[in-house]
C-alpha cells in the first residue's frame, strides 16, 4: 500500500500530473529527504523482509538493469536499459556500461517523447481531455463516499492543490497528483533533467534516430482503462500515505541503484495485501500499466533490433517477470543477456 504512490513515478504519469500542479517553494526543499522503508521493514520485521527478498530473488530476470540483445550475425547488437522517470542526481550518474551501450547505438527508443517537452506535454493534454477529466457533469463524488473524500481532502491541503479542482479529474490524474513528492515537484519546476531525457539528449548529440514506443495518448487511455473500482482504491490508499511520499521516494530509489528490480512487486504485494480492495486494484495496475503495455512495447522494439544497433529505455518496472520486455524478448527469439 506504502509503495502505491511511487508506481505513478516510474508510470511517467507524475510527469504529465506536474502540468497541473502548482510548484512547490524552494522553502519546502528540507522535505527532500526521505527514508528507505525497505531497510525500516528489515528492522522492524525481518521475517516479512527475508520473504520479500526470497521471492525478488526468485522474479526472473529481476537483478539487472541492462540487458544485451542479439540474434545472431546478421543482426547489430542491441540493448535494454531500465530507467526511473525522476531527477535525483544519483539516477543520472550511470556507469560506463550504459553510457557506452548508449553511445554505441543508432537508435535510441525512449517510453513517450511527448513529455521530454513541458510546452508539448501540455498541448496533448489539452487534446485528449477525456482521458484525464470527467465529462457530462461527473465528479468524484459520484464515486467515493464521504469518508474517503475527507481523506482526498487532507492530502489536497498537504499538497496544496484545490479540493474542489482535483474533483473534476479522474481518479489515476488526482492520484498522481498527490504521489508527486514535493522534492520532485520543486526539481522539476526548476528545471532539472530526469533519466529519460538525459538520455534523449544524449541521443541528439551523437545523431542518433529518437523514437518513442508510445503516445501520451496511449499511456493514458491505458490509465484510464482501468476499472473505476480499482481507481478509486488506488486514489484512496496513495491520499491516506500522502505523508510518506518521499519514503516511498526513497525506498524505489534505493532498490533501483541497488538494482533489485526484482524486489519491487513483492514489495507492492505486500503492502496491497493489507487491504483487500487494494490489492485488486493492484492486480489491475499490473495487467493494464505493466503486462499489456510490454506486449505493446516488445512489437514495436523489434522492427528497431533489425533496423540497426539500438538502445531501448523504459521504466524498470517493464523488465523483470514472466510478461517483463526481457523474457518477451527472448521469446522472440533474441538472446537476452544481462550486462549491469
Amino acid at each position: 500500500m506504502i509503495m502505491r504512490q511511487v508506481a505513478k513515478l516510474l508510470a511517467a504519469l507524475a510527469i504529465v500530473a506536474l502540468t497541473l500542479v502548482p510548484t512547490t517553494s524552494s522553502a519546502e526543499a528540507a522535505v527532500c529527504k526521505g527514508k528507505d522503508l525497505l531497510k525500516q521493514l528489515e528492522a522492524e520485521n525481518p521475517k516479512a523482509y527475508a520473504s520479500i527478498m526470497g521471492e525478488a530473488g526468485r522474479t526472473l530476470n529481476g537483478n539487472a538493469l541492462l540487458w544485451k540483445v542479439e540474434k545472431g550475425e546478421d543482426q547489430p547488437v542491441s540493448y535494454l536499459f531500465g530507467t526511473m522517470h525522476l531527477t535525483d542526481e544519483r539516477l543520472l550518474d550511470v556507469p560506463d556500461e550504459v553510457l557506452n551501450a548508449l553511445n554505441g547505438a543508432e537508435i535510441v527508443a525512449l517510453e513517450n517523447l511527448d513529455v521530454l517537452d513541458a510546452s508539448v506535454t501540455k498541448q496533448r493534454m489539452k487534446e485528449i481531455t477525456e482521458l484525464w477529466k470527467f465529462q457530462d457533469g461527473k465528479s468524484l463524488r459520484d464515486y467515493m463516499s464521504e469518508e474517503e473524500l475527507e481523506t482526498l481532502r487532507q492530502a489536497a491541503r498537504r499538497f496544496k492543490v484545490g479540493f474542489f479542482k482535483m474533483l473534476k479529474y479522474k481518479p489515476w490524474m488526482v492520484m498522481s497528483m498527490i504521489s508527486t513528492s514535493k522534492c520532485e515537484r520543486l526539481r522539476k519546476s526548476k528545471g532539472q533533467p530526469f533519466l529519460d531525457k538525459a538520455i534523449g539528449a544524449r541521443a541528439q548529440r551523437i545523431n542518433a534516430d529518437l523514437v518513442g514506443l508510445e503516445t501520451l495518448r496511449e499511456q493514458l487511455a491505458a490509465m484510464d482503462s482501468m476499472p473505476m473500482k480499482s481507481q478509486v482504491a488506488y486514489l484512496v490508499g496513495t491520499a491516506e500515505l500522502a505523508s510518506r511520499s518521499e519514503d516511498g521516494l526513497e525506498t524505489m530509489i534505493q532498490l533501483y541503484l541497488q538494482r533489485k528490480i526484482g524486489a519491487i512487486q513483492p514489495m507492492f504485494s505486500y503492502y496491497s495485501s493489507k487491504n483487500k480492495t487494494l490489492k485488486t486494484a493492484y492486480s489491475e495496475f499490473q495487467t493494464h500499466l505493466i503486462d499489456k503495455r510490454n506486449v505493446v512495447m516488445r512489437d514495436r522494439s523489434l522492427p528497431l533490433f533489425e533496423k540497426g544497433s539500438s538502445f531501448i529505455a523504459v521504466g524498470a518496472l517493464h523488465l523483470p517477470g514472466e510478461m517483463g520486455l526481457v523474457n518477451l524478448i527472448r521469446e522472440a527469439g533474441y538472446t537476452v543477456t544481462a550486462v549491469w
